[in-house]
C-alpha cells in the first residue's frame, strides 16, 4: 500500500517557513552585520555538530529503533 505523503518541506506552509528564515537571516545580515560576523567563529563548529548528527542519522534510521 503506497501513500503519497510529502514532506513539510514541499507544503505551502514549508514554503512560509523557508521565506520566511530567509527574510529573517536576510534582516540580521543588514542590520546586525558586525554581530554577525563576530559571532559567526563561535556558531560556525556548532552548525557543523549539527548539520553531521543529522546527515549521518539518515543511514540507520534515526534514535532508538534497535537496528
Amino acid at each position: 500500500m503506497k501513500t503519497n505523503q510529502t514532506g513539510f518541506l514541499n507544503t505551502p506552509a514549508g514554503y512560509a517557513v523557508c521565506l520566511m528564515l530567509a527574510a529573517l537571516a536576510i534582516f540580521l545580515w543588514v542590520e546586525y552585520r558586525l554581530q554577525v560576523a563576530e559571532a559567526l567563529p563561535l556558531l560556525l563548529p556548532l552548525l557543523i555538530c549539527i548539520g553531521l548528527h543529522v546527515f549521518m542519522h539518515r543511514g540507520h534510521g534515526g534514535h532508538g529503533n534497535g537496528k
